[in-house]
């Protein structure tokens, strides 16, 4: 698993709530739901939106993503 696969992995597991900001300046907020190769699923208050990740310029977790390679380093070892 890759740098950013592991991490939006670990914002949709712990339902940490984002700010996404598009390359024109937008900002989307919610948590992810889903993602794969070329978009990731926001959800906020019931609404759901498709971003396709060529848009995106940043993502900003509301909290630290602590551990991030915890789970990484244990299945590589095992």
């Amino acid at each position: 698993m890759n740098l950013q696969d592991t991490y939006l992995n670990r914002l949709r597991k712990e339902r940490i709530p984002v700010n996404v900001f598009l390359v024109k300046g937008t900002r989307l907020q919610g948590v992810i739901t889903f993602f794969d190769q070329f978009t990731l699923l926001l959800e906020n208050g019931g609404t759901q939106q498709l971003v396709y990740k060529h848009s995106i310029a940043t993502i900003v977790p509301s909290r630290p993503v602590k551990n991030l390679f915890t789970e990484q380093q244990e299945s590589d070892n095992g």
